[in-house]
């Protein structure tokens, strides 16, 4: 049975989808002996938890080729995180780890909801839009796709990083290019957020402080964790520490061709592990280790005022206007709206006083 703690996504997207995938009563018998499963970066323990039940349920009778910090093939096109979707969509990998967005590469629409800006901004907000009805609706757009939702999870904050000063007002975006993933989904929320304030979106690799260290880019989006892996210094890249901008949400999903071949008690196999998983994945992030680190290391922050951040909210309304207007959007969005309002809070940093940046006097 399922945790009464998965409500929404876990029951329709987990206990639903594996009884009713069966394509037949050989297959519900036989079964499957081995599974791929990759996922984009190092395991994580929500992933390892994944892992480890799935062997703990099948007695080891399924043996799986794990392949971390999975990379596509070099004719890939694409961002990493669109070919890994792509990768379980044409049997090349059974089970992945992938973003939500990259989910537009098999023609999904409608999920830029997830990606609104300053939306979705704690831990709480995003376990509501995982396991409630906007991840339901997500999971259910997989439907006519050679790939299935298992289950949503949360993932990392995105924040504002930029090499010079941190962006804090509303008029810092203006004439910047701006960096944002995947760079060819060209009318996501967040392109069309960075173009309705003036910048240029452009694409940013998996390295988003290497890119403004470097200067490709100007301004990109980043987690603070990021901030020491990517070599950050006193000097910059600033992470403007008053609000996340969206978050990168995260499904577990597999080859709908794989999931059918599934025996019926292999089906619960993957339905306990997957619940393991996310029990895991629900639990808040440490924010205040990687602020923390990142201080002790002579890294600064931007911190805008409260003027400041109400004016960047009302700059962007009009992308909330468009979602809500979007036939394709206005469920979700309804959703994610109505998910935020009954967990409210906000992802300021917990940044000490001594770490922020401070503009240097006019000439």
């Amino acid at each position: 049975m399922l945790s009464s703690r998965l409500s929404g996504i876990a029951a329709v997207g987990i206990l639903g989808l594996l009884l009713t995938s069966c394509v037949g009563e050989q297959e519900q018998v036989v079964g499957i002996d081995k599974l791929t499963v990759a996922m984009l970066g190092p395991v994580t323990e929500p992933q390892q938890a994944f892992l480890d039940r799935l062997d703990e349920l099948s007695g080891g009778s399924i043996s799986i080729d794990v392949q971390e910090n999975w990379k596509p093939s070099g004719d890939a096109s694409g961002s990493d995180e669109e070919a890994l979707t792509q990768a379980v969509a044409s049997g090349d990998v059974d089970i992945a780890w992938v973003t939500v967005r990259s989910l537009t590469t098999l023609g999904l629409k409608g999920i830029d909801s997830l990606e609104a800006p300053l939306l979705i901004q704690t831990p709480e907000q995003q376990r509501e839009v995982a396991t409630g009805l906007a991840g339901e609706l997500v999971t259910k757009q997989l439907k006519n796709t050679p790939v299935a939702g298992l289950s949503m999870f949360p993932g990392p904050m995105q924040y504002l990083i930029a090499g010079g000063a941190p962006v804090v007002d509303v008029a810092d975006w203006a004439g910047k290019t701006i960096g944002f993933a995947p760079g060819d989904n060209k009318h996501s929320a967040i392109a069309d957020t960075i173009t309705a304030l003036k910048g240029t979106p452009a694409a940013q690799s998996d390295d988003p402080v290497g890119d403004v260290l470097s200067g490709s880019l100007q301004v990109a989006t980043a987690n603070p964790a990021d901030l020491i892996d990517g070599g950050a210094t006193a000097t910059g890249p600033y992470l403007t520490s008053t609000y996340p901008l969206f978050p990168v949400m995260g499904m577990v999903i597999i080859n709908r061709d794989v999931l059918g071949n599934l025996s019926t008690r292999q089906h619960g196999f993957i339905e306990g592990a997957v619940e393991r998983a996310q029990d895991l994945s629900m639990a808040d992030p440490d924010l205040a280790t990687p602020v923390t680190d990142a201080c002790a290391a002579g890294i600064l922050f931007g911190s805008a005022t409260a003027d400041q951040v109400a004016a960047l909210q009302n700059a962007v309304q009009p992308i909330y206007d468009a979602l809500a207007a979007d036939k394709s959007e206005a469920k979700l969005y309804e959703a994610v709206v109505e998910a935020v309002k009954r967990n409210s809070g906000s992802g300021v940093l917990p940044v000490p006083a001594a770490c922020i940046w401070v503009a240097p006097p006019a000439a």
